[in-house]
């Protein structure tokens, strides 16, 4: 007999492989418009207008929906957009090194 916490996990489960299949397809597409069309419409992304998505772009694969990007931006290859996991520390120590800045509290 299956329990209410069963079929969360199982429908936890099929929305990760789903996402991931769709993910890592659209990785590989090389027409920026037919991928944004595909992180809007699959993937429930908040995209803005004229916003491309560069080769190899990867979001995130547990909550992709949680992802906004706004109008006239260009996200590089290789880049890895999460929704969690932000290490403040990693990012801003080069910055406020490589700008010599005081005024950067990290």
């Amino acid at each position: 007999m299956l329990t209410y916490a069963n079929n969360f996990g199982y429908a936890m489960i099929q929305s990760t492989v789903k996402q991931t299949c769709i993910i890592e397809i659209s990785r590989f597409i090389p027409s920026m418009s037919l991928k944004r069309y595909i992180y809007r419409k699959f993937l429930k992304m908040i995209i803005g207008q004229n916003t491309s998505f560069a080769y190899k772009v990867s979001p995130d694969l547990f909550y992709p929906e949680l992802i906004s990007v706004g109008c006239y931006q260009r996200i590089q290859t290789y880049t890895q957009v999460t929704t969690c996991q932000l290490e403040v520390t990693f990012y801003c120590y080069p910055l406020s090194v490589w700008l010599r800045s005081s005024d950067i509290d990290c």
